[in-house]
């Protein structure tokens, strides 16, 4: 994880984030289809001499390719709310009011697809359930497998808007020493959780470009091309259309999220945009080394302007 300055410079215009972003609240359950099995627990423990409560064993109710494609479901999912927001609080993201009809439009195109997975699954699920009793043997246990009607409850898709608080209309029924106390307290809040969207973007940023430090190495790693002085030998980075993708809807998503106008944040948009100028899969990358080079010069040059980070 980077670590931020949390010193960043104020920007020169704030709009009322209360009129010009929302709060997204994304809840997806699934079934897990695993269960804690006491009893295989319990022999665990007893073969390994070990405290009952350190020795757990659970077993797969079920396994099933149309339940798997639910769980990569939802994880992609997240995944794009997480790309068309910030951070904020309490497991809320903040929208952008630039992009919330997109957002809705898009989340419940998602919602749909969700229910057809889900129903698909449950035209398997009873046969699935007999053929789960033989391969569990005495670890079969019906009482653990509801009805698809009762199962199908645990399913579900919600994706919520809720409006960002404005401090300026905070009032409470309390007395003014208490209301300016806890007005200080929202404010602090309010102010701590804009940083952390702030810092969240400058951080996707930061990673889209050099990595995350967790064996992705970047953009620029990407399109690097080394000459070793003493062989001459000629070495590439490794470039994919998948990367230049998330790349380009990162950088194409930057002015809409950002909500604060930072002036500075409009620059680095602006670099990457003129960077990025025409290069739209791997194949635009690789067309000569000189190309390359150019544009691994640009990105190491924007990496170098983004502000306050603290390992750089």
């Amino acid at each position: 994880m980077i670590n931020f300055d949390t010193n960043l410079p104020e920007p020169t215009h704030v709009p009322n984030i209360a009129t010009s972003a929302v709060l997204v609240d994304l809840s997806i359950g699934s079934w897990g289809a695993s269960k804690k099995d006491k009893r295989a627990s319990a022999d665990v423990a007893r073969q390994n001499h070990a405290d009952a409560k350190m020795a757990r064993a659970y077993k797969t109710l079920i396994s099933s390719p149309k339940l798997d494609a639910i769980k990569t479901f939802v994880t992609r999912a997240h995944e794009i709310n997480r790309s068309m927001t910030l951070d904020w609080a309490a497991g809320l993201r903040l929208c952008p009011t630039k992009i919330l009809i997109d957002h809705q439009h898009r989340f419940s195109q998602l919602e749909t697809e969700f229910f057809r997975l889900v129903d698909d699954f449950g035209t398997d699920y009873n046969w699935l359930v007999v053929d789960v009793q033989a391969r569990l043997g005495s670890l079969y246990n019906p009482d653990e497998y509801l009805p698809w009607d009762k199962l199908r409850q645990k399913f579900y898709f919600q994706c919520s808007y809720l409006p960002v608080p404005d401090s300026g209309s905070f009032h409470l029924d309390v007395a003014a020493e208490t209301e300016a106390h806890l007005r200080d307290h929202y404010e602090r809040v309010h102010k701590r959780a804009m940083e952390q969207a702030t810092r969240g973007l400058w951080e996707r940023v930061h990673q889209m470009l050099t990595g995350d430090g967790q064996g992705d190495k970047g953009l620029i790693h990407a399109v690097r091309v080394e000459t070793d002085e003493a062989t001459g030998k000629v070495s590439r980075g490794i470039v994919y259309d998948t990367r230049i993708t998330a790349a380009r809807q990162l950088v194409d998503m930057l002015g809409q999220l950002n909500i604060t106008n930072d002036p500075k944040m409009n620059e680095i948009h602006r670099k990457l945009l003129l960077a990025l100028d025409g290069v739209h899969t791997a194949a635009d990358v690789k067309v000569s080394d000189t190309f390359r080079e150019d544009l691994s010069a640009k990105l190491r040059d924007i990496v170098a302007e983004i502000p306050s980070l603290d390992d750089w």
